[in-house]
């Protein structure tokens, strides 16, 4: 009897023993499976953070880029408007430059048409002067005749 509950006992223990490994065992393979199904939760909301990060970033690069085109095009146009305005001022300038040559041409021809005719009346003058002298002379001679 004492033999029997020793076995008893022994057996006992080793059945209490192979039981509680067994749940132990299967308590570690179901903390193990609940690891590593939070474990692939937080992979899965990582990659999900991830994606939506990348998803964010993508659309504020986007709007950026949309709003750096649109800068670009209003800088164009202003320095297009600009351009526009300096080759109208430069047209202008032209011409007036244009107009002041032939100004400057038709100013040159006056006074070398003046020049000529101040030589002619010169000339005239000379031609009076001496006429003049020639009848002061004439004169003279008359005025001693008598």
């Amino acid at each position: 009897m004492i033999l029997a509950s020793l076995l008893t006992l022994i057996l006992g223990l080793g059945l209490g023993f192979l039981v509680r490994h067994m749940s132990a065992k299967s308590e570690l393979k179901e903390r193990q499976a609940k690891g590593d199904e939070i474990v692939d939760g937080a992979k899965k909301k990582a990659s999900d953070i991830k994606y939506n990060a990348r998803k964010e970033a993508k659309e504020i690069a986007w709007e950026e880029k949309e709003a750096l085109d649109q800068e670009v095009t209003k800088r164009r146009r202003d320095i297009e408007g600009q351009e526009k305005g300096l080759v109208t001022k430069e047209a202008k300038l032209d011409a007036r430059i244009d107009e002041n040559e032939k100004e400057k041409e038709r100013l040159k021809s006056k006074e070398t048409e003046l020049d000529g005719a101040k030589a002619k009346a010169e000339q005239e003058v000379g031609k009076f002067k001496r006429k003049q002298e020639e009848i002061t002379t004439r004169l003279s001679q008359i005025s001693e005749m008598t």
